[in-house]
């Protein structure tokens, strides 16, 4: 494989997919590494990690770039399917670095949330607006019915996955009182997990969210196995079930 100022990657089916900071995206065949066929869409000069995110499902390919643009490719023609601008300009963002949060494609919706100033759900056939709530979350997960996010500034929240209310939320802060900055967040059956600033991560109990204890832990990404996930940061690997 060879892709230039590689930013963002994802495998689906016999297909690796990679986006660059040229805001190009490029389909590789998994087992030869040929490449197949690629895609380019606008670009800016201002480049950040958090403006390139890729997701894949049903056949079609959602990825951003950092000129705010979301497009959606159909993998069965390699053909453009819709293209949305995300960016809100105003006089104070326009020369904002464009970011994204991570792109869940969860059965028809497309759940993700810019730093423009909206987390929103939109029918991922048609790139159509379903509901947007005007606040940013830098990290969010999906369960069946809700979604958990976390921003910079220490603010946790649960929304509703239909209409995008907010049933519960809370600005996270260590036993001396001190505002976090919440990093990324992690989801299993009983608790969420959310990786800080500091050498710590929160652990919050689902059925009682004013139970918080503090794990000398902290993450940057993890991975989920059939049996386990591990926790990922630039000094060790941990495993938990």
């Amino acid at each position: 494989l060879s892709v230039p100022f590689v930013s963002n990657l994802i495998i689906y089916k016999d297909q690796i997919y990679i986006s660059n900071i040229n805001s190009k995206i490029f389909s590789f065949n998994i087992s030869d590494g040929k490449q197949e066929w690629s895609f380019e869409t606008s670009s800016t000069l201002f480049n950040t990690p958090k403006a390139y995110r890729i997701a894949a499902s049903s056949d079609i390919l959602i990825f951003s770039n950092n000129a705010g643009q979301l497009t959606a490719l159909n993998l069965r023609d390699n053909k453009l399917l819709w293209q949305r601008d995300l960016r809100k300009f105003t006089i104070f963002s326009s020369n904002r670095i464009f970011e994204i949060s991570n792109l869940i494609i969860d059965k028809e919706a497309v759940f993700l949330s810019s730093n423009h100033g909206e987390t929103l759900a939109f029918d991922f056939k048609t790139g159509r607006n379903l509901w947007s709530k005007k606040f940013y979350l830098n990290d969010i997960m999906t369960s069946d019915k809700y979604i958990f996010g976390i921003n910079t500034k220490g603010y946790f929240a649960i929304m509703r996955k239909k209409n995008g209310d907010i049933i519960f939320s809370k600005f996270l802060k260590d036993k001396k009182n001190t505002k976090l900055i919440l990093n990324k967040i992690l989801l299993n059956k009983t608790n969420i997990f959310i990786s800080t600033n500091l050498k710590k991560s929160i652990l919050l109990d689902l059925n009682n969210l004013n139970d918080i204890s503090f794990k000398k832990i902290r993450f940057d990404r993890y991975l989920h196995t059939l049996n386990y996930t591990f926790l990922l940061n630039e000094n060790k690997i941990l495993r938990i079930n």
